[in-house]
């Protein structure tokens, strides 16, 4: 299995990372809606940690039992969520 780290960063001058250390990143279709969902949080005003949450917890509402915890559960927040994006 081969194993990576795959690293978004939200920007030096935010001081936070989107981080997704798993291998099992191969479902396009629920790491897209999370990525859509996340931005859209964060676009409405959400920080940072908050707006990851709440693009969890929509996947879980959108896709019901079909939203494993593997394709989403490794989306984790580095660093200073609490600062927003976007005012």
């Amino acid at each position: 299995m081969k194993h990576f780290s795959a690293v978004l960063s939200l920007s030096g001058v935010y001081n936070s990372y989107f981080v997704c250390p798993y291998p099992r990143i191969d479902s396009n279709t629920y790491t897209i809606a999370l990525m859509k969902r996340f931005y859209q949080h964060l676009v409405e005003g959400s920080n940072k940690d908050t707006a990851l949450r709440q693009a969890k917890l929509d996947l879980i509402k959108e896709f019901g039992d079909q939203a494993l915890p593997v394709y989403r559960a490794g989306f984790t927040l580095m660093g200073d969520g609490s600062t927003r994006v976007f005012n």
